[in-house]
C-alpha cells in the first residue's frame, strides 16, 4: 500500500469520524439540551479537537510525494511500526499546533493566548512527552534490520 493511499484513507476516515462525532453530538443535544447548551458553546471547541485528525491525515498525504514514502515497499512488521512509533507522534504534535493556532486565529486571542508559541516550556512539553516514542521507534526501526533481515 502506497503512503498516499493510506493517507487518502486516513484523510476519509477522518472525514468521517468528524461528521459522525458532531451528527452525534447534535442529536444528542437534541435528546439533552441542558447536558450541552447551545450548539455554539460545544460545537467550535469539539470539532477543532477532531479536526487535528483531519490536520494529520493531510500532513501524511503531503508528505507522503509519489514515491510512495515509507510504505513503498512493503515493509517488515518491525520496521514499520517502529517507523509509524516516530512518525505517527510527530505528525500529531504538528496538526495540534496548527489546530491551536486556527483557534487562537478566529478566536482574535493572539494577544493573550498566542505567547504560548514562543513559550520554551511547551515546546520542552511537546519534546518530553514525545522522547519515549521516538525512542522507542527508533529501537524497534534499528532492531527489525538485525532481527527481520
Amino acid at each position: 500500500m502506497s503512503a498516499q493511499r493510506f493517507a487518502r484513507a486516513a484523510i476519509g476516515g477522518a472525514i468521517v469520524l468528524i461528521v459522525c462525532d458532531f451528527g452525534l453530538h447534535v442529536a444528542l443535544a437534541v435528546i439533552r439540551p441542558d447536558a450541552y447548551g447551545p450548539l455554539a458553546s460545544w460545537a467550535i471547541p469539539r470539532l477543532t479537537d477532531r479536526s487535528i485528525w483531519l490536520i494529520a491525515a493531510v500532513i501524511i498525504w503531503l508528505s507522503a510525494g509519489s514515491g510512495g514514502g515509507i510504505f513503498h515497499n512493503e515493509p517488515k512488521p518491525l520496521h514499520l511500526v517502529g517507523t509509524l512509533m516516530v512518525a505517527l507522534p510527530i505528525i500529531w504534535a504538528a496538526a495540534t499546533m496548527v489546530v491551536l493556532a486556527l483557534r487562537v486565529t478566529v478566536s482574535g486571542t493572539w494577544a493573550s493566548q498566542g505567547e504560548i508559541f514562543l513559550s520554551g516550556h511547551y515546546y520542552s512539553e511537546i519534546i518530553i512527552s514525545l522522547a519515549p516514542w521516538l525512542l522507542a521507534g527508533g529501537v524497534l526501526v534499528l532492531t527489525a534490520r538485525h532481527v527481520e533481515s
